[in-house]
């Protein structure tokens, strides 16, 4: 007889927010408690022994989705780079992440939108989190005279974060397209603009 092994609360709750990203990546934000529920191969009851309610799985998952983007943007480049060198590695590297981690990647794609319209306070400051590492790395470029000085760190970084957001949402559309490459493309064009050379 196979006996089942009971979970910890933790690796419960861990199970559940891995539940959580595959039931929002397939149903966005009107995901119910009933489809985390089914992914995690849960009854909703047992969902309510670890989380108060649906909105609580949901920070549970932002808070890790963010949690491990900024943990991926915190990492110091191998050797030297310039700031072109720098932004290239590390758009390689969220391609990398989004790649291995596609679930947890598209949630906060997706959660992004509605984070950023909720005024909620956590969310909200996760979010300043991300855009002031890119500010600070857009100030990065302006001093190495790599970005144009006519526009703020804050222009750049909201132009780079929503050039991210349009990859993964192109990426969505075309789940099989060369997710590298489009967005070696959409930092080309960032950098370089659309002005055809002579």
């Amino acid at each position: 007889m196979t006996v089942k092994k009971r979970l910890s609360s933790g690796e419960a709750q861990d199970r559940i927010i891995l539940a959580a990203a595959r039931a929002f990546r397939a149903h966005g934000t009107g995901t119910t408690v009933e489809q985390i529920a089914a992914e995690a191969n849960y009854s909703t009851s047992a969902l309510y022994k670890h989380f108060a309610n649906r909105d609580a799985i949901l920070e549970a998952l932002g808070e890790r989705a963010h949690g491990k983007m900024f943990a991926l943007f915190c990492e110091e480049p191998p050797g030297e780079m310039n700031f072109e060198q720098h932004l290239r590695w590390l758009v390689h590297r969220i391609m990398e992440f989004a790649l291995a981690d596609s679930d947890f990647y598209l949630a906060v794609l997706s959660a992004a939108p509605a984070i950023r319209a909720s005024g909620d306070p956590r969310r909200f400051a996760r979010e300043q989190q991300h855009l002031n590492f890119f500010k600070g790395l857009m100030e990065q470029g302006i001093a190495d005279g790599a970005m144009c000085p006519q526009f703020s760190p804050l222009q750049l970084a909201l132009a780079f974060r929503s050039m991210l957001d349009s990859v993964g949402a192109m990426w969505v559309q075309s789940p099989d397209a060369d997710l590298k490459k489009m967005a070696t493309d959409a930092l080309d064009l960032l950098l370089y603009g659309a002005v055809k050379r002579s």
